[in-house]
């Protein structure tokens, strides 16, 4: 932000700038929209057989190369957010033409510092004179692209960028018959219309409303192979895409009666045309058009918008602090401003998360979070070559070191990205935040164990290859319930993301030489002869508590702390997506909608439930048959309810200070998570630190020292603050409290 950085390649730069505003004209801008019109498709050409992977987002309705490699597979998806971002007052009989184009490649040169565009008194006062006066009026709608393959590896980051109000591209294969299997999946008899189905659902699973949801416009492509029957095949994937899709729920915003049909390398094919003036139509009947944006807004707006034009991508919350005061009587107050960066992400025009430490940067270029993705995130084929050995340590086990981490950033294609150490943490933090990444819970007994490494959920391909289902799932060991979402289409992303969550609290089983985490299932170790497994099974993730001895010496408070953790964790999850696919106008909105039913049953061969208010009806201590004609004890289903676990406690009790043989026999019981706990008690990290790593004593030694240290610290400790602490961790120990008092 100093003038240090006003080099001479700046100042001819805020010269032309000044110059353009005076006389509302900018050769740049016009040669931007001329290239934009007539030569786009040659850019398209000539950017064929590139084989990189670029997830962008780009500022123009056209094709990048990235889109032409994906035309080769069966399916692509792109998100195409409209939003009005500089805007005041804005015709709806705009030229479609004008349209500002900025995209980031790995031969752009690494952009510079951060500059303040708007720092000298007479640029700034030449734009807040036509504010004040009304007459500040934009005639350049941009429009941001966000470019996905159609491959399973991007099911996770998909989700992430999703919003409701946009439109969608269903990009296809137009040489195949929708139900012909695809080559590219031997042997399992996938087709485009499984793919395509499978996209739908997932893009409109968190959008409750109709009136807001996205367009999904379908393309097809290969259409170079019907130069002589084009109409013909073109009425013919209609008629399949007619066939498929008339019933869907959705099926009025599915856009496939007028099916464009391109051939993507021919730099003349009108099609591409036709689709892009398709895109700017569908712009226009977004919710989100022509609506009017706080004037308060524009300064700041604007100084963001020509940062990214000079290749400024993250900046400092500070950074956008000190342009918002330069803003005069135009500056924003604390809560406004932070209104106006939520709305700002909501539309996708920046990333910014109002949350401790992440709050302290603003990504103002999107697509850096999109790369910083998709450089491990990413399909086989998309991967460095160099780089395989890594990839091959994601698809089997997860693991991502943070050195191999670092070393994929580090490629000459991110540079411009990751300009610092500084910005490589903050986007770790995001990814963190997020569930991409998961830093592991260790057991401290595995004394191999590398800790400087994450794990990656959704990049895990290897599935379930050894008889623990068999040997542990079933009803002499196990008793299972089910999150039954209430959607289509349960998205991948909630599975690996809940997986995600456990990992940070639970270790890892390690069973038969491996740790047990794979596509389909992962074990976690509770305690020594108690663990639980997460599983999706058609639409229900099903959890299944298993004792490694007999169901019989399964104890509730520990199946209901299990519950609890879980239910918080996906509660929030899907509160993620509801919110982040929201509208506009509905930012605000507190309430959510529960997308999920949890129901409690037994570990049959196909597990089996009961529905809540049948169970409600059952004596506790009887017996219920189950649709195979197995009888069960009623009472394993109530275990799951953390209330009826903690019932024996009496009220009277939680209010009491807990005596010093109960928080001895609580050490024990919690293991490893001492730390956590008393930071969950409210003790100081600092103190915790001095009594875990500047003593040498057992773990649970330094557990007993840390709650002693908690039970000093006031007489208003009570038996409810250590249940609601041990809750937070995981639940340990709850059960020791239940066996105490009982």
């Amino acid at each position: 932000m100093d003038n240090d950085f006003l080099d001479d390649k700046w100042k001819q730069w805020k010269q032309t700038l000044e110059n353009d505003l005076k006389t509302h004209k900018s050769p740049y801008l016009k040669d931007e929209m001329y290239r934009f019109k007539h030569s786009s498709r040659n850019d398209l050409n000539k950017n064929i057989g590139n084989k990189e992977t670029t997830i962008a987002f780009i500022q123009k309705m056209s094709f990048n190369d990235n889109e032409i490699e994906e035309l080769e597979m069966s399916a692509t998806i792109s998100v195409e957010k409209t939003t009005t971002t500089e805007e005041i007052r804005k015709d709806k009989k705009i030229n479609p033409h004008h349209v500002v184009s900025k995209e980031h490649t790995p031969e752009s040169p690494v952009p510079s510092k951060t500059l303040n565009v708007l720092q000298e008194e007479e640029l700034r006062k030449s734009i807040f004179d036509e504010i004040r006066r009304g007459e500040y009026n934009v005639e350049i709608a941009p429009s941001d692209l966000v470019d996905f393959g159609g491959q399973k590896a991007f099911d996770m980051t998909h989700q992430l960028f999703i919003m409701q109000e946009g439109t969608v591209l269903l990009l296809f294969d137009g040489s195949k018959d929708l139900d012909e299997p695809l080559p590219e999946y031997p042997g399992k008899n996938i087709t485009s219309a499984d793919i395509l189905m499978h996209w739908v659902n997932s893009v409109t699973t968190y959008c409750t409303d109709d009136s807001g949801l996205q367009r999904i416009q379908f393309v097809a492509t290969h259409s170079d192979r019907y130069k002589g029957n084009f109409e013909k095949r073109r009425k013919e994937l209609v008629m399949q895409l007619t066939t498929r899709f008339k019933k869907h729920e959705i099926g009025s915003h599915l856009l496939f009666d007028n099916l464009i049909f391109i051939d993507a390398r021919n730099k003349d094919d009108k099609e591409i045309d036709r689709l892009k003036d398709q895109l700017v139509q569908l712009a226009f009947s977004q919710s989100s058009w022509g609506k009017k944006m706080p004037l308060i807004w524009v300064p700041l707006e604007k100084q963001i918008v020509d940062l990214k034009l000079r290749g400024t991508s993250i900046l400092r919350m500070e950074e956008i602090e000190k342009l918002n005061r330069l803003n005069e009587d135009l500056m924003m107050d604390d809560e406004k401003l932070k209104f106006f960066l939520r709305t700002q992400h909501a539309i996708g025009k920046l990333i910014f998360f109002d949350q401790d430490e992440l709050a302290d940067f603003v990504i103002i270029e999107p697509s850096v979070l999109v790369n910083a993705l998709r450089s491990f995130v990413t399909d086989e084929m998309f991967f460095p070559s160099e780089n395989y050995h890594i990839l091959k340590i994601l698809q089997q086990d997860g693991m991502l070191k943070t050195t191999d981490l670092m070393k994929l950033w580090n490629q000459d294609e991110f540079q411009y990205i990751f300009q610092n150490q500084e910005y490589k943490d903050f986007l770790v933090k995001i990814l963190l935040h997020l569930d991409v990444l998961v830093k592991p819970k260790i057991d401290y007994r595995d004394v191999n164990f590398l800790p400087e490494y994450y794990i990656v959920p959704c990049m895990i391909q290897t599935r379930l290859d050894n008889d623990y289902i068999e040997k542990y799932l079933n009803t002499n060991k196990s008793i299972c319930m089910a999150y039954v979402l209430k959607v289509q289409m349960v998205p991948p992303c909630i599975l690996f993301r809940l997986i995600a969550s456990a990992v940070g609290i639970w270790p890892l089983k390690v069973y038969q030489g491996r740790k047990m985490i794979f596509q389909d299932i992962a074990t976690f170790v509770f305690d020594e002869t108690n663990e639980f497994s997460i599983i999706m099974q058609g639409g229900k993730i099903v959890v299944y508590f298993t004792n490694s001895n007999s169901i019989k010496e399964i104890q509730s408070p520990k199946v209901a702390s299990v519950q609890e953790c879980l239910t918080i964790a996906i509660i929030s999850i899907t509160e993620f997506y509801q919110l982040h696919s929201r509208s506009i106008d509905d930012l605000d909105n507190t309430r959510f909608d529960n997308l999920f039913e949890l129901k409690h049953g037994a570990a049959c061969k196909i597990p089996c439930f009961v529905n809540r208010e049948e169970e409600l009806q059952f004596p506790k201590a009887g017996l219920w048959k189950c649709q195979h004609g197995q009888i069960h004890e009623v009472d394993y289903l109530w275990y799951w309810d953390s209330k009826k676990a903690m019932a024996d406690i009496s009220p009277t009790v939680l209010t009491k200070k807990p005596p010093a043989d109960l928080l001895r026999k609580v050490s024990f019981a919690v293991g490893i998570d001492g730390a956590k706990l008393g930071l969950n008690l409210g003790i100081e990290s600092s103190v915790i630190e001095k009594m875990v790593i500047g003593n040498r004593y057992n773990i649970f030694e330094k557990t007993q020292k840390i709650l002693d240290y908690w039970e000093m610290l006031c007489y208003s400790v009570t038996v409810k603050h250590l249940v609601d602490a041990l809750n937070n961790v995981g639940g340990r120990g709850l059960e020791t409290i239940v066996e105490y008092y009982r």
